[in-house]
């Protein structure tokens, strides 16, 4: 350990510059940590001012720039906001180049931001104009504040954590990037009840918890961005609807079978999956369970299975 000053406490000059330096240290990391944010927000002005003028020079010469763009556009429009216009997407390009990778830093798992559809399409824009040279040279500048965001997320382990880093780094990328809107920008697409109304029947898809299921057993569930959003957000309100109210739903119709043997039936409660019969004592059962009933799942679990449980 580092001596860093020796002295007496009796004595009020030293006890008094001691104090101050400890209240004053900051850790190196800390340090680095800001100096990196510093940098970055004396970069990034310069840096978005030329990715603007490349988006313009593409969107009057580049043919694929802009058969791309305008299929992007398309994809906005159907999924996302259908007021969405070419300056929104402009300004979605230039975040995505900036941000992805902080993303890549932070989250290892390339499916986390790169399998997102928005994500995959509009890296096919960024694809048409801003090349593997061009990126080294135009985002040089910025590769300290990148290195410094790694070597701080790789000492992260859950991604609790990491979305709350992710919070303070976006914080101060979009105060950088533009501070008039650094509330707004990265949400002004979705409306947070629709949101909530994907991520429910997101949540509740079968082929994703399938897909999901081992890591959702062990960690917190990642949203992926599905296909045409609308139609995900009326899925997910019509099903909420169905269990928010499902006392109003019309009873479906069982065979109830009593025969009446035993005064005092020992309780059984159990289900034959083959004749799709529950068994609730000696002498009743209920026939006819609809399939339908059994693939309904709380978790991992048939909700039918775990009651009977």
């Amino acid at each position: 350990m580092e001596k860093v000053l020796s002295g007496k406490m009796k004595n009020a000059d030293f006890l008094d510059k001691i104090l101050l330096q400890f209240v004053n240290f900051v850790i190196p990391e800390f340090r680095e940590f800001q100096k990196a944010i510093e940098d970055f927000k004396k970069n990034v002005p310069d840096i978005i001012l030329v990715l603007r003028r490349m988006i313009e020079n593409s969107a009057k010469n580049n043919k694929k720039f802009i058969e791309k763009r305008n299929y992007f556009l398309e994809i906005c429009k159907k999924n996302i906001n259908l007021d969405i216009s070419f300056f929104a997407i402009q300004e979605m390009i230039i975040q995505h180049i900036l941000t992805d990778e902080i993303f890549a830093s932070i989250f290892y798992e390339s499916y986390f931001h790169r399998e997102n559809n928005i994500a995959k399409e509009l890296q096919k824009v960024v694809n048409t104009f801003f090349f593997a040279q061009k990126r080294r040279n135009i985002l040089s500048k910025l590769q300290n504040y990148y290195v410094v965001i790694k070597r701080k997320a790789i000492n992260i382990s859950s991604n609790y954590e990491k979305q709350k880093f992710l919070k303070i780094i976006y914080e101060n990328f979009y105060r950088s990037y533009n501070p008039k809107a650094a509330d707004k920008l990265g949400i002004i697409y979705t409306p947070k009840e629709k949101f909530f109304f994907y991520v429910y029947a997101v949540f509740h898809n079968p082929n994703y918890r399938k897909k999901y299921e081992i890591n959702l057993k062990r960690d917190f569930p990642r949203i992926p961005f599905y296909n045409n959003f609308e139609k995900w957000v009326k899925f997910g309100e019509e099903l909420m609807n169905l269990h928010l109210n499902f006392e109003d739903v019309k009873a479906y119709n069982l065979e109830i079978e009593n025969k009446n043997l035993q005064n005092f039936p020992n309780v059984k409660l159990r289900f034959n999956k083959n004749k799709d019969e529950i068994f609730i004592d000696e002498n009743t059962k209920l026939k006819n369970i609809p399939k339908i009933a059994l693939e309904y799942k709380l978790g991992n679990r048939s909700a039918l299975e775990w009651i009977l449980n």
